[in-house]
């Protein structure tokens, strides 16, 4: 992590929960990279050498246009994506967003943060796992 700005991937797929986010983490001074979908996400990880520009934390939405419509499902599409980011850099800490009532903690998640959420709780939440990774 770099000591002096936290880089945080956003990875949500509504346009103003996106901007509002990178709004939020870059007025709490950090480095915000945005995409709209795991996918976008992928590319832009394979386009940075590891372990030179990889973001701290992924701030990821759960449920994306085109997954799975059941819990399990969409949590094991989440998995497999968290596994592909773990075998790049395993040293990438997740927390997960999600609208959808009775997510259960998944042990690869840092947390899990509901919408609508409080930006002040959020931002809490990001400070406690970015400490943790220090």
């Amino acid at each position: 992590m770099n000591a002096e700005i936290p880089r945080v991937l956003v990875i949500e797929d509504d346009d103003s929960i996106r901007s509002l986010l990178g709004a939020l983490l870059e007025g709490e001074g950090m480095d915000a990279i945005s995409c709209s979908n795991r996918n976008e996400a992928r590319k832009l990880l394979d386009s940075w050498k590891a372990g030179e520009g990889d973001p701290d934390l992924v701030l990821m939405d759960l449920f994306m246009p085109g997954d799975p419509n059941s819990v399990r499902g969409v949590l094991e599409g989440a998995a497999s994506f968290v596994e592909e980011v773990w075998r790049y850099n395993p040293r990438i800490q997740f927390i997960l967003m999600t609208a959808a009532a009775g997510v259960p903690k998944v042990r690869w998640a840092a947390d899990v943060v509901t919408k609508p959420f409080d930006c002040d709780d959020l931002i809490g939440a990001i400070r406690l796992v970015l400490e943790k990774t220090r």
